[in-house]
């Protein structure tokens, strides 16, 4: 993969709140980033299907494991399955400690299962820890 001078996270979650969250967290800690907040993955693979170099797809995807009528594990399958972004990291992300969703994301391929903090600063900081170890400390 092509390292960016910024990293380009994607983020699928039905959350507005969440995602102006994120956001505001990656301005105000000064972590260079280009966030793009996607709401669903059906939409998210639209857009990822019109994509034709390795490049041009993110850095890391976040992924709520909780979207409405939708699989995170079908958008989990579609990314392995495209040698274009088969090596793009995946972090699943849930409110749930749920055994069957974290056996299931790693059986997709998903590269971690993370359950979201609740609190403004408990995500902030939770926020911080995923995009510095996924775009500075791993990489591929």
């Amino acid at each position: 993969m092509v390292r960016r001078h910024i990293p380009y996270i994607l983020l699928i979650d039905n959350s507005p709140l969440y995602a102006q969250l994120l956001d505001l967290t990656l301005e105000q800690k000064q972590l260079r980033a280009f966030l793009e907040w996607i709401k669903t993955s059906d939409e998210a693979l639209g857009r990822l299907t019109k994509l034709t170099y390795p490049e041009d797809f993110p850095d890391l995807i976040l992924l709520d494991w909780n979207l409405k009528n939708e699989k995170a594990s079908d958008f989990i399958d579609f990314i392995r399955n495209n040698p274009l972004s088969k090596n793009v990291p995946v972090v699943m992300l849930s409110t749930h400690l749920s055994r069957h969703q974290i056996i299931s994301s790693y059986e997709h391929g998903a590269n971690s299962y993370v359950i979201k903090e609740k609190e403004p600063e408990e995500i902030s900081d939770q926020v911080i820890q995923l995009v510095f170890y996924w775009t500075k400390v791993n990489l591929i």
